[in-house]
């Protein structure tokens, strides 16, 4: 039965937003307090209509919450949600909407490229870009959350996760994670959670919930840096991991949690755990039952109850016998009521009613997927066969990406993404060929695509990973192509005639064997919807790859993914010839291709690097202009991502041997040149130190400027 409206004066809009909060809360009962802090896994009208009605559900998950390759409610997500709402104001006591999320990665009906691949635009401007364009669509469903940017640093390759973060160097993940924030909440009611506080990403391969034996130093100076600019950017919802740091996990951890992310920075938003985090701590061994669990996890500062049913289960009782303060749960529902009066959920008409019809993928979004897929391709090596001509003849594609969309989508792709999946590479291919100089085949029968190849002028061969082997518990023992890709890329390369090699993926694999027989090779982080076209016009020149490495593509195995922050040690270890330590007796420990690089289809030249003085001043704000000359020397127009690195040559804690402190985009025409200037002050070699106090050193230090971390001109200066 419809309940009336007597008591729910807290709807009235002439009350100021913080009041209407304030009487609302002081409206609830214990047990309707701890259901807002609820958050059902799944949820849905019919199986949770009771538990909705009674007060016991503030939030919901509208996706399995389990599967990456796959997530959601496919054409019904806005009608569940709309069901779900109705329930919530017509049949609860006091009216008061759900609040709904869902793992927005990268796209709902639009598919843009996995946060990898984002990050290889290095565009912040293009991420943001592809964040509002997905909250657009998911806000249409009736969404008002979603469980992203995942901003962990991810410490190797093999890890499942790698993909959906945006690489392992902190001022990269910084920038993207602050534009894809920027980006989601663009529009003011749709909210992101910067994603798993802290240090997730050092779990090893197999062991996504890890623990990590790392120290305040390193969470500090690294790992906290990401969620840091996350917050600055006005971040309205942080999650935390299912690790524990140091054997205290992070659903219990007060002293990081409550500590220092909300007493010590101020963030006034929403804590949530991840799925069932609250009740993990009884398996990790912390907790005796579900009410100790419930207990440690409201006074570490965790707000919101993801799936795990701890807080309405017990907090009642818990705030009744004093075991849990009273102030503690106000403040946690207090957050929750917040990001809903955000959402315009605490409207009369209980926020704008889901409109998929207005969710659904326009031309613009389509078009902005094109160009980011294209923009995030590196191109690895380039004999000169690419980009492909009108006049290059027949051309043979294939493998097993050649005509199956979907599985360029990339993991966490919610129904309608998959339904929205693009042309395929070979139809693409085949506008601009036309069906009589193409020939394609899967891969499948090794002799057949080696039989088209020979008849064929060229082989654009398409290999790598597919989705299922990447997300969250999708670790790889190696980092190696499937079994039977380079074998087929072998024998495709023994016929003779040209082969341009491009490889898909959610994770750095070891390409060396690749780069070695390929005479053009193309790294495509999981491009999304717009896979086939955007990856054709890249290789008939249509649009040139503009992409730079997010991370370090390895060597060997198992090698991290860090090389920016590799650390010096006592000994003269190293990668030149004088270094007498470190080293593998039989192999080269340095990565095969190293974080900011990339080709494309011109030539760029730095030279003359120039430092406007040689001692910075700790104080006054006074700075360093380090200005370098950037010359196309190639017959096309080009985009150069100049960078540059620092290094701290003697500091009170052991420092990186280099270390990402900016970059620039340059657009050059042919034969043309620019001056990029980079300002640093001092604060760009500021560091914790071993009392976890921030400071910078006076002392000489290295400004590195150049096209990747490998290569560039150096200066030092004193800081003074």
């Amino acid at each position: 039965m419809t309940t009336t409206l007597a008591g729910r004066d807290w709807l009235e809009l002439t009350r100021p937003a913080a009041e209407r909060v304030e009487r609302l809360l002081a409206a609830l009962t214990l047990e309707e307090k701890a259901g807002q802090l609820h958050l059902a896994g799944d949820l849905d009208a019919d199986t949770s209509r009771a538990e909705i009605a009674a007060g016991r559900v503030g939030a919901g998950i509208l996706s399995d919450g389990a599967h990456p390759d796959g997530t959601g409610r496919g054409s019904s997500l806005a009608r569940t949600a709309a069901a779900c709402q109705q329930v919530a104001r017509e049949e609860s006591r006091l009216g008061v909407p759900l609040l709904l999320g869902s793992d927005v990665v990268h796209g709902l009906r639009t598919t843009f490229p996995i946060p990898l691949g984002l990050a290889s635009t290095w565009d912040p401007e293009l991420v943001a870009a592809c964040a509002a364009s997905a909250a657009a669509e998911a806000g249409a469903e009736g969404l008002h959350l979603t469980f992203a940017p995942m901003v962990d640093l991810a410490s190797e390759h093999r890890w499942g996760r790698i993909g959906e973060t945006a690489g392992d160097e902190p001022l990269l993940a910084s920038r993207m994670g602050a534009a894809a924030v920027a980006g989601f909440q663009r529009g003011g009611r749709f909210a992101a959670a910067a994603k798993h506080f802290c240090g997730y990403g050092l779990v090893q391969a197999e062991r996504d919930h890890e623990t990590l034996p790392v120290g305040p130093g390193a969470l500090h100076n690294l790992h906290l840096r990401p969620f840091r600019a996350a917050h600055e950017a006005g971040v309205t919802a942080v999650m935390v991991g299912f690790h524990d740091v140091d054997g205290v996990p992070m659903h219990a951890h007060r002293s990081l949690v409550r500590d220092l992310l909300k007493d010590g920075w101020g963030f006034a938003g929403v804590v949530v755990s991840d799925w069932d985090g609250i009740g993990q701590l009884v398996h990790q061994g912390v907790a005796v039952d579900l009410r100790d669990a419930a207990r440690q996890a409201i006074l570490a500062g965790i707000d919101l109850d993801m799936a795990s049913g701890a807080y309405r289960a017990h907090l009642p009782e818990l705030v009744s016998s004093g075991a849990v303060d009273l102030a503690l749960l106000d403040d946690a529902v207090r957050r929750v009521l917040r990001l809903k009066l955000r959402a315009g959920l605490l409207d009369p008409q209980g926020g704008s009613p889901p409109d998929p019809a207005a969710g659904a993928a326009t031309p613009e979004a389509t078009a902005l997927a094109r160009r980011v897929a294209a923009s995030s391709t590196v191109l690895l090596k380039n004999s000169g066969v690419l980009p492909l001509h009108g006049n290059v003849g027949s051309v043979h594609l294939c493998g097993p990406f050649v005509e199956d969309a979907q599985a360029l989508l990339g993991a966490w792709v919610p129904q309608p993404g998959q339904a929205g999946a693009g042309p395929t590479l070979a139809d693409a291919a085949a506008e601009r060929l036309g069906t009589g100089t193409l020939v394609v085949s899967d891969g499948r029968f090794s002799d057949l695509a080696v039989r088209r190849a020979e008849t064929a002028d060229l082989t654009v061969a398409v290999v790598g990973e597919h989705p299922s082997r990447s997300g969250e518990d999708r670790c790889l023992p190696t980092a190696d192509l499937p079994v039977g890709q380079l074998e087929l890329l072998q024998a495709l390369a023994a016929v003779g005639k040209p082969v341009v090699v491009v490889v898909v993926t959610a994770r750095p694999l070891d390409l060396r064997p690749v780069l070695r027989l390929a005479d053009a090779v193309l790294l495509a982080w999981h491009p999304g919807g717009q896979a086939g076209p955007a990856l054709a016009d890249v290789l008939f020149g249509a649009s040139a790859p503009t992409g730079r490495l997010p991370v370090n593509l390895p060597r060997m195995e198992p090698q991290g993914a860090s090389g920016t922050f590799e650390r010096t040690t006592g000994r003269r270890m190293g990668r030149s010839r004088d270094a007498k330590f470190g080293h593998y007796l039989n192999a080269l420990g340095s990565p095969e291709l190293s974080l900011g690089f990339g080709l494309t289809y011109t030539t760029f030249v730095h030279s003359g690097l120039e430092l406007s003085r040689d001692v910075l001043p700790i104080r006054g704000g006074g700075a360093v202009r380090a200005t370098v000359e950037v010359a196309n020397t190639g017959a096309r127009a080009g985009r150069e991502v100049v960078q540059l690195y620092l290094r701290d040559l003697v500091a009170d804690v052991v420092r990186p041997l280099l270390e990402l402190c900016d970059w620039q985009a340059v657009e050059l025409g042919p034969g043309e040149s620019t001056k990029v200037t980079f300002r640093v002050t001092a604060d760009a070699f500021a560091y914790w130190d071993r009392d976890l106090r921030r400071r910078v050193d006076p002392g000489e230090v290295e400004l590195v400027v150049g096209p990747n971390a490998a290569r560039g001109s150096s200066a030092r200066l004193v800081i003074a």
